[in-house]
């Protein structure tokens, strides 16, 4: 968001006691979320079903949008 507006003030609160801790977390979900929305690979457990459903279209739509070929479902 900064970087589209600098103007714009970015509060980000989580559970987490420390920074490191917080980005460590931020940084291991999205790689579970990216793994996840991979067609390519095996669900992986940590991820509910419906957020790999819902990345997957996430996907979907966007190839579409660039007009690969390589969309899948």
């Amino acid at each position: 968001m900064k970087k589209q507006d600098e103007s714009i003030e970015v509060v980000m609160m989580t559970g987490y006691p420390t920074i490191a801790s917080a980005v460590q977390a931020l940084k291991e979900e999205l790689r579970l979320s990216l793994q996840a929305a991979d067609p390519r690979r095996a669900p992986s457990p940590d991820v509910p079903m419906m957020e790999r459903k819902f990345l997957r279209g996430e996907i979907h739509t966007l190839r579409a949008r660039l007009g690969r070929s390589d969309v899948t479902s």
